[in-house]
Parts: structure tokens; sequence; C-alpha cells
């Protein structure tokens, strides 16, 4: 059975929005990772989270924008298992990566003098790969495990990939919160001034990541009550996502949901002084790089 034809007006939309969405998600990520070593107020440990969420959002919205481009008409057993793979990934990286950040910050603002014993490059590499281990083992679980255990599978992804790293950020930016309602532990070696610089610099990182949190959580959860709807009230999942009008909310609000690969980076040049530095640096040094090649080229 396939799903039901949508107007072509709604298809050019849908599609106009979808490719547009992912270009500037490929754009701005891309940037963000390739910026991202110039930024020195942040940890090298620090850098590989922010960069590792930068890679999942990128691969979000190519893999997302892409999918809904191509498979919107295909058979609802075909589209439901598709679309249940690429939740899996997307969500499960995001997620995940946004979990690591909120533990980062944790550590270095409730414990700064043994961040680095804490949160060592071993430590650092591992929580970076986890995200993406879990990510590809949802894939694999999606795609080999039969259509008609669809929505066990999407109640055991709402845990896996929504509650458990929800669960953590919250505990993180709960105790971040108490922690710069007081005084950050004082760090050795730095005058009061400077110890005062610092706890403005973190208590504001850490907020910004909260902010790129919040806009992820707003514009995931209608797509995630609708995906749960069905759970709960018995319907057969392919008839949401397959039936005419609930099939028109399901793909709008799916969509949506991918647009913080699009407005994270913007959180970054408007929150960070340094983001914006290190894109300033590296703009100049690509700039150098181009006119070296030039003059050897003349």
């Amino acid at each position: 059975m396939a799903c039901e034809d949508l107007s072509l007006t709604f298809v050019r939309a849908l599609g106009a929005i979808c490719w547009t969405s992912g270009l500037l998600a490929i754009a701005e990520n891309l940037t963000v990772i390739l910026a991202v070593r110039y930024i020195r107020s942040l940890r090298p440990t620090a850098r590989f989270f922010m960069a590792s969420l930068a890679a999942a959002e990128l691969l979000s919205g190519i893999i997302a924008n892409l999918y809904f481009v191509r498979n919107y008409g295909r058979s609802e057993n075909t589209f439901v298992k598709m679309e249940t793979t690429v939740w899996f990934f997307t969500t499960t990286s995001v997620t995940y990566s946004l979990s690591n950040v909120a533990v980062d910050r944790f550590v270095a603002i409730t414990s700064p003098l043994h961040y680095h014993d804490r949160m060592t490059l071993k430590r650092c590499l591992l929580m970076t790969a986890f995200p993406w281990f879990l990510a590809f083992m949802g894939v694999f679980t999606a795609h080999f495990i039969p259509f008609k255990h669809a929505a066990k599978i999407w109640m055991c992804g709402g845990i896996i990939s929504v509650l458990i790293p929800f669960c953590i950020i919250a505990f993180c930016y709960f105790k971040i919160y108490k922690v710069t309602r007081s005084t950050f532990p004082a760090r050795e070696n730095i005058t009061n001034a400077q110890q005062m610089a610092e706890n403005r610099r973190q208590r504001k990182t850490a907020c910004t990541f909260g902010i790129i949190t919040g806009l992820f959580i707003a514009l995931f959860m209608p797509s995630f009550l609708i995906s749960m709807f069905p759970l709960a009230t018995d319907v057969e999942i392919a008839r949401v996502k397959c039936d005419g009008f609930e099939r028109k909310i399901w793909l709008s609000v799916s969509v949506i949901s991918y647009f913080s690969a699009v407005i994270d980076p913007w959180v970054y040049v408007i929150r960070m002084p340094d983001f914006r530095s290190a894109l300033k640096e590296m703009c100049q040094r690509i700039r150098r790089i181009l006119s070296l090649s030039l003059n050897d080229s003349q």
C-alpha cells in the first residue's frame, strides 16, 4: 500500500524548505567544525564535543532533508521503516552530543580544579565516539527488525535516544544553575579580577549551550509527541505517517525539528565573541593561503 498522494503545492514547498535547510546546515556546521580549533577560550577536550555536535547537526541536515525530498511517496512500510532509521540516527547523535557538552560544562564549572583529571583525552574520545556508536546501532536495529514491531522500536527509541540524554542534560544544567547562583570554586595562581572574568565566561558558555539545548527541545518536541501518539492511542503508526492530513502534519513537524541544525551556528555567533574571533582568524588564514597560492602560480 502506497502513502496517499500529496498536493503539488505542498510537495514543492516541502522540497524548497528541505533543500534550503539542508544546504544552510551543511555550510554553517562545516564552518563551525573548521572554526572550533581557533576558539582559544575552550579547552581542547571541549572542542571535541563542540565539533562532534556540529558534525551531528551537519549530518542531520543532510540525511533528514534528503530523505524527506526523495521518499515522501514510498509505500507505507518502506516510508515508516526509512523514517525510523533516519530518526534513530539523527536524534541519537544530536541528543547524546548535547549531553556530552552538558557533562563537559558541568565538570568545568563545578570542579574546575579537577577538570583535567576527570576529562582526560581518552575519556573525551570515548564520550565523543559513544553517540555515533549508539546511532549506528539504532540504524542497524531499525533497519533489520520487522515492520510489525515499528511501534515497539519507536517506544524504545524514545527512551534511549530522548529520555535518557535529556535526563542527563537536565541534571547537569540544574547543578550548573545552582553553582552559578553562588560562587565558583577558587582557582590557584589567579587574581580576583581574573577569577571573576573566568566565572563570567564559564557562566556565559554554559548559558549558550543551554540555549542550544532548549532550541533543540522546542523544535524537536512536536515531532516526538506525534511519534508517540500512536503508542498512546493504539493507532497504527503507518496511518499517522501515511494518511492524508495526518501525513502533512507529520512531514511538516519533522522538517521543522531539523531546523536546529541551521539555527545553532547563529547562536554561537551571537553569544560567543571568541567564536566570532575564531571565524575572523580562520578567514584570514584562508585568505593568506589563497594569496600565496595565487602568487606561486604567477
